[in-house]
């Protein structure tokens, strides 16, 4: 027996997570497994669904596909959590150092791979992991003290309970005071409560803690952006970047904050940072579309997305976008096109699918 193949018998009863994969990669996957007597494997298709799963399982590696059903939002979720801190994760994406540079500065386990899957690529990172032996199962409801708290914190937030997430923060802070995250994690609730001034006084803490930590200082923008000083926002933002120039999902969550906040020009300032970094980034080519679209910039908005489309003609989001900036127009034709080619590639994009139906229904 050759030392990888014991490596693989240690582990062999160990639960892997497999999620937003198309049918022909699951099954890649789950074949180059079954190969190596890896047998537990649970499978989910998008990020709510798989949380559902992480809250009520354990498992001792996830495998994430970030490019599929905004499954981007599951991998920070999983991040903040703490309770994955020495869990493997194997991010999957068609742009992989994009998120390699957004968590480098973050707790992680595990590894970065390209989209397609190459079985090749998984086998030497996953080798490797299996060598460190730092593997440890996920935890599901049964920390201690302060990381309890602040996961429950995270949890309470997440469901809109905000007087619960700032209780559990609170506990969480009081048993350490020196918890950098749970600063960040209360000026947030803090922020969607609308108590701004106590939110900054929050966040100078956490600096005192961490000094010029880029993350300090995208909350501070958010604050600003919250209490209507769209200027102050922007300034902070840009300090944020300066900070941590290479983090391409904190400019893009620059972008969307504006973009929320239905500040097209700002938000396009971002998207495009982004695209300049990253040129084969298919997420940013998006939002620059429905940022543009939004202002009514069809033509611009259309090219963006077929930029995108060039970089993954497969890709059902995109189609969708394509068919809202139609009925922007009351184009209902063309719109209803780019549903049914969204719905072709992704069965279950209801949301297509209720848009058809307005259609239909001449709304």
């Amino acid at each position: 027996m050759t030392p990888e193949e014991k490596l693989f018998l240690k582990y062999e009863k160990a639960r892997i997570f497999i999620v937003g994969f198309v049918p022909p990669e699951f099954k890649l996957l789950k074949a180059y497994f079954q190969g190596k007597h890896l047998l537990g494997i649970t499978e989910a298709r998008d990020a709510e669904t798989a949380f559902s799963k992480l809250e009520l399982a354990a498992f001792h590696f996830l495998f994430i596909n970030v490019d599929l059903h905004n499954n981007h939002t599951l991998l920070e979720r999983v991040v903040e959590t703490t309770r994955f801190a020495n869990t493997p994760i194997f991010v999957f994406s068609k742009t992989p150092m994009v998120y390699k540079y957004s968590y480098e500065k973050r707790k992680m386990t595990g590894a970065f791979c390209h989209l397609p899957v190459n079985i090749n690529e998984v086998e030497k990172s996953l080798l490797a992991l299996l060598k460190e032996g730092k593997i440890e199962k996920s935890q599901i409801g049964n920390l201690a003290g302060v990381m309890q708290h602040y996961t429950l914190g995270c949890k309470a937030l997440e469901s809109g309970n905000l007087a619960g997430a700032k209780e559990e923060l609170r506990l969480a802070l009081k048993e350490d005071p020196k918890f950098f995250d749970g600063y960040l994690k209360l000026a947030e609730v803090l922020t969607a409560q609308a108590d701004y001034d106590t939110a900054l006084r929050v966040l100078a803490k956490a600096n005192e803690i961490q000094p010029n930590d880029a993350r300090v200082f995208f909350r501070m923008g958010m604050v600003q952006l919250a209490k209507g000083d769209k200027a102050a926002a922007m300034d902070l933002c840009k300090k944020a970047i300066t900070l941590d120039p290479r983090n391409v999902k904190l400019i893009m969550d620059c972008g969307n904050a504006f973009l929320e906040k239905n500040h097209i020009d700002e938000a396009l300032y971002f998207f495009n940072m982004a695209k300049e970094q990253s040129p084969d980034f298919i997420y940013a080519y998006n939002r620059i579309g429905i940022a543009l679209s939004r202002a009514g910039r069809f033509e611009e908005s259309e090219e963006s997305y077929n930029h995108a489309l060039k970089l993954d003609e497969n890709d059902p989001g995109i189609y969708f976008n394509l068919g809202m900036m139609w009925m922007r127009q009351q184009k209902n034709d063309k719109a209803a096109e780019k549903f049914k080619q969204a719905i072709a590639l992704d069965p279950e994009m209801n949301e297509a699918r209720e848009m058809l139906g307005k259609i239909a229904k001449g709304e």
